[in-house]
């Protein structure tokens, strides 16, 4: 018998003890072909254990052999399986975004890693109101003073691999309707503005310093919900303005416009925001088989109009449905009551008003029969007036 084999993080040292009973010792351990042990592990059969520190990551079967000195030798064999990850890392972008006057409990982006994970702040501060649980490796709290600071922060996992990565964190003002006013301060720092945004919008921001202060070199990025850097549309920095276009919200969630520069007097800046919710997708599959799924998501605003197109080509013999339409709690709709389908030849036509604002999830699938081409369109018509607030998204 042995302890678990589960979980470990790749490069760390491993010991794992077996015990025997009966048979004749002393006993020797192996990995039978076609079994392949797993590389960077020894087995060490006078002290029946498997040591080492496991060099590749992934999940790993094999088979693991006990024979004794017995005339005839007795065997016994376990099925064993390891699961390795890659060594701890922190996740996020070199700014972390605090939203000004909003409760948070955010847990720190990490990759790689066994849990559980511990960390700590080991340099500088978080910014005022903001703690970090250890144990839980989570930012909570309610950043209360606009402004950025710098920390580091340590973490390690339960195998100890450990990282250590330094933040500037900065509390974000919101958003308002019309321009909005954020400080500033002297010297290297940043700035920065939060606004929420459906999967699939759209953001454009437009920044200027205010009417009669300093104009200084901003640079600016996008961070997102998950705390990387948003990629993609076009940012163009500049002196005493920076400007942002088309910025794609791939999740739905909170962002954080960060702005800084490196060297100047304090002064004042002014943005102004647009956020475009998402009104289109369509796609295609030149393969899609019956036993394939398709899964279409797109971001609502609650009371948001949804037709849904599903076509097959005609001399393709597909049959398309739509298996399943999840909400942003995660729930199942009622394909009989809360939306209408309509079957369209071998395709179909889906509508109806959808209740709660957030991502909602399609699936497409086939029935049995041919494989072949298809294609399909969403359209969503938003309602006006509602405004996404990522503090109500639904729990899942």
């Amino acid at each position: 018998s042995s302890e678990p084999f589960v979980r470990w993080t790749v490069n760390r040292p491993y010991s794992v003890g077996l015990t025997a009973s009966g048979g004749v010792p002393p006993y020797a351990l192996s990995v039978p072909a076609p079994n392949v042990k797993p590389a960077g592990l020894v087995l060490d059969s006078a002290n029946l254990r498997v040591a080492g520190a496991p060099l590749q990551t992934g999940i790993q079967f094999f088979v693991l052999r006990l024979t004794d000195s017995g005339q005839p030798a007795n065997t016994w064999s376990v099925s064993a399986q390891l699961s390795v990850n890659e060594e701890f890392a922190f996740a996020f972008a070199p700014y972390v975004g605090f939203a000004l006057g909003r409760q948070m409990r955010w847990p720190a982006p990490v990759s790689g890693g066994t849990r559980p994970f511990t960390a700590s702040i080991s340099a500088g501060a978080l910014p005022s109101g903001i703690t970090l649980d250890q144990a839980a490796v989570q930012f909570n709290g309610v950043a209360d003073t606009p402004g950025a600071s710098t920390f580091g922060i340590d973490g390690t996992d339960v195998t100890g691999s450990s990282d250590t990565r330094t933040a500037t964190g900065v509390v974000c003002v919101p958003f308002g309707a019309a321009a909005t006013t954020v400080g500033l301060a002297a010297g290297d720092t940043a700035a920065g503005y939060f606004f929420d945004a459906l999967a699939g919008s759209t953001v454009s921001i437009v920044v200027k310093t205010g009417k009669g202060m300093p104009k200084r070199a901003l640079a600016a990025v996008v961070v997102g919900p998950d705390g990387a850097l948003v990629a993609g549309g076009s940012v163009k920095p500049g002196l005493g303005k920076a400007s942002l276009t088309a910025i794609p919200c791939r999740i739905a969630g909170r962002y954080y416009c960060i702005l800084s520069s490196s060297t100047g007097d304090a002064t004042q800046l002014v943005a102004a925001v647009r956020i475009t919710p998402p009104s289109s997708v369509s796609g295609k599959d030149d393969l899609f088989a019956p036993s394939a799924t398709l899964p279409i998501t797109v971001g609502a605003l609650a009371g948001a109009q949804l037709t849904v197109k599903g076509v097959p080509e005609k001399s393709s013999g597909l049959k398309l449905i739509a298996q399943v339409l999840y909400d942003p709690t995660g729930r199942a709709v009622d394909l009989k009551t809360e939306v209408k389908i309509v079957p369209a030849g071998n395709g179909f036509t889906l509508t109806g008003t959808l209740p709660i604002s957030g991502t909602w999830r399609l699936v497409i699938s086939a029935l049995p029969g041919s494989t072949g081409k298809m294609s399909y369109s969403l359209k969503i018509k938003q309602p006006k007036g509602v405004v996404f607030d990522a503090d109500a998204i639904p729990a899942k």
